[in-house]
């Protein structure tokens, strides 16, 4: 199989594109079951760790509820010690426990394994005294010598109170025995630690006396090889709960852990992540060889397909054959097969014998045709000189139309000016005849008001004679009621000086009346009738002073009058003087306005006799106006079909020089297609001369 032919390639291909599916599908297949195994071994550590937690959170629940009871027990919370440590020796063994503790209030604690111990200073002790049960960290007792647990639970009296604690203390291994009962799917381990980081179970405490520290450890520093997992056991210490992944001793593990034992201890599984994700490796395993078989038998299709292809080489050799000789047209391919190579075959030779004969056809017509072109590139050749003829009249005709098209605007122009002027000139007569005519109605309304003003003038000059007339009787009689007034005020002054005496009399009266009624008392019972008369004398000499004190503040206030008239009547004198001499003036004034509405009567008629003569020729100036506005207005419309036609005339020659380019341009072209057409037909006739038929 040659490297460069169709089978080989369709092989190679084939094999490529099953490979590359194979590794695709190989890859998508590991990762996404990669991904689903993971969350798989995810979701079983959390509920590994979570079901853990909870079992060891029963188990140290369980050991504080036994002790719980024990301390229930009536016999052991009467308090004495001799019936209560054979009681809690007999449930030590039962239980498992090293021995039971018993402290009172004070710290002082009884034990079971032998003499009394102090414990008040002990934390599990004081939390229990508080009344809260719970198991210790684990720590060495040098009694016992080895790492102890103790478990403490509250005493209560029979009053309810708080009345000592009891202690049940327990080998280290009873943590690891807790944890024993987790059982792991994978290699790795359980191990619980405080918040100090002291592991409380997970490691063998037999014969040790110190807690082992993997965070306070020199194996376990951040660049050691344990580092990463110190890290961790910090962040155990921090969180709750959480799922991570580290190294250790070249192996990658899974540590899941979860807080116990009230938040005071912290549990962690440790598992390894390698087993866990074993069935990966399997899978991949198993996909390996499956891509490897789909590469085998794709590359032997391929070779059962390459094998199908060989009559194609035959047809291509003999496509070839007829290529590289004289374009032999006479020859064809002999294969018998079926399916669709031999329908290609057929095909073949089909289109070789429609070519031959199209072939045959041109041969015979490419001196027909050859001398056709010629004619039609001589007959281009001479349409294209015509109609360059043509497009110069053409643009002549075009130039004198465009000179009669601007006259034309000129006339147009010049005639629409005119129009205008003539309107103007009609409006201006029109204008002057209506002024003309208002002018005239204004002048006889005016001499009419002359007159009107001739009568007025007349009657106002009489009426001021009269008013005149009235005016120095008004003054005379002025005068004469000013005599009078100055007569009464005199009278008055008169009165006045009558009033001052009878006023003074009235005043002497009733002195003398005082002085009689004195002289009536002094006779005694024969002047009582004078003392009477002296009395009424008295009353009316009082009455009369009364009344002439009034009469003179009456009389005073008629002087005041009087003076006041007689000030208004010397004001009113003057006043009938003014409007005398007023009077005067005003009829002389009237007299000089009458004398000028005559004079301008006079030419009022002059002047409307002159309109009336301009009236009549603006008449006939309008007349002559409207005729040559009529003149205008038909040769303007004869001047706008003369545009209109010249407009036509300009655009009708436009379209014609417009056609006649477009002619031109056809015809160029039609020469340069004939001119390639004439290549063309040479070139056919060189390549038609090529076959043989």
């Amino acid at each position: 199989m040659r490297r460069n032919s169709l089978s080989f390639k369709i092989v190679t291909r084939i094999a490529l594109l099953v490979t590359l599916i194979c590794v695709l599908l190989t890859a998508f297949a590991i990762l996404f079951l990669r991904r689903i195994q993971t969350n798989q071994v995810v979701g079983m550590m959390t509920r590994c760790r979570d079901d853990a937690g909870k079992l060891i959170d029963l188990s140290i629940d369980a050991y504080i509820r036994e002790v719980e009871a024990i301390s229930m027990r009536s016999d052991i919370r009467e308090m004495d010690w001799d019936v209560q440590k054979e009681i809690l020796i007999e449930e030590a063994r039962r239980m498992g426990f090293e021995s039971f503790e018993v402290g009172d209030m004070n710290g002082m604690a009884h034990s079971t394994h032998g003499n009394d111990i102090w414990v008040g200073g002990r934390s599990y002790y004081n939390k229990a005294l508080s009344g809260v049960p719970n198991i210790s960290d684990l720590v060495y007792d040098e009694r016992y010598n080895k790492m102890v647990v103790v478990v403490s639970c509250p005493l209560y009296g029979e009053g309810g109170s708080v009345a000592g604690v009891i202690s049940a203390v327990a080998d280290a291994s009873f943590t690891n025995a807790i944890t024993s009962s987790v059982k792991l799917d994978y290699d790795g381990g359980i191990f619980i630690i405080n918040d100090a980081g002291d592991k409380m179970a997970g490691v063998d405490y037999a014969g040790r006396t110190m807690l082992e520290n993997n965070i306070h450890s020199g194996d376990y520093a951040p660049s050691g090889k344990f580092g990463q997992f110190r890290e961790l056991q910090i962040k155990m210490i921090q969180e709750p709960s959480g799922l991570e992944t580290f190294f250790m001793d070249g192996k990658e593990y899974f540590l899941s852990f979860v807080t116990v034992n009230g938040g005071r201890w912290h549990l962690g599984i440790i598992q390894n992540r390698a087993q866990a994700l074993a069935v990966l490796s399997e899978i991949f395993f198993r996909m390996v060889l499956i891509t490897v078989a789909a590469i085998v038998f794709g590359s032997l299709g391929g070779l059962f397909f390459a094998r199908t292809l060989r009559p194609l080489r035959r047809v291509s050799a003999s496509i070839k054959e007829i290529a590289s000789g004289k374009a032999d047209l006479t020859q064809r391919i002999r294969i018998k097969t079926e399916y669709e190579i031999g329908e290609l075959v057929d095909g073949f030779n089909t289109f070789t014998e429609k070519l031959q004969s199209i072939m045959t056809v041109m041969k015979q017509s490419k001196e027909s045709l050859s001398d056709a072109g010629t004619m039609l590139k001589s007959d281009t050749k001479n349409t294209i000189s015509s109609i360059d003829a043509i497009i110069e009249n053409i643009q002549a005709t075009r130039m004198g139309t465009t000179l009669q098209f601007s006259s034309v605007e000129q006339t147009a122009s010049a005639v629409h000016e005119i129009a205008s002027n003539i309107e103007s000139l009609e409006r201006m007569v029109e204008n002057q005849s209506s002024s003309v005519k208002v002018a005239s109605g204004a002048v006889s309304a005016m001499i009419g008001n002359i007159e009107k003003v001739n009568a007025s003038a007349e009657k106002m000059t009489d009426a001021f004679r009269r008013l005149e007339e009235k005016a120095q009787s008004g003054l005379r009689k002025q005068d004469d009621v000013s005599d009078k007034i100055s007569v009464v005020g005199e009278q008055s002054k008169i009165l006045g000086n009558a009033n001052k005496t009878i006023r003074e009399i009235a005043s002497r009266t009733n002195m003398l009346a005082m002085n009689a009624a004195i002289e009536a008392a002094h006779a005694g019972a024969s002047g009582k009738g004078f003392s009477v008369v002296a009395d009424e004398i008295r009353k009316l000499s009082e009455t009369s002073s009364a009344q002439s004190k009034e009469i003179g503040e009456q009389l005073s206030k008629i002087q005041d009058s009087i003076g006041q008239i007689i000030f208004a009547s010397n004001e009113s004198r003057l006043a009938f003087k003014n409007v005398s001499e007023e009077i005067q003036s005003t009829d002389y004034l009237v007299k000089e306005i009458s004398s000028a509405m005559d004079e301008q009567h006079r030419d009022s008629e002059k002047i409307n006799a002159s309109l009336g003569s301009m009236n009549d020729s603006t008449d006939i100036v309008l007349s002559a106006v409207n005729e040559m506005s009529e003149g205008n207005a038909a040769i303007l419309k004869e001047i706008q079909n003369l545009q209109s036609s010249t407009t036509d005339l300009k655009q009708n020659m436009d379209k014609m020089e417009s056609g006649a380019e477009d002619i031109r341009s056809t015809g160029s072209a039609l020469s340069e297609i004939s001119e390639r057409m004439s290549a063309s037909i040479e070139d056919i006739s060189g390549q038609v001369d090529k076959f043989q038929v």
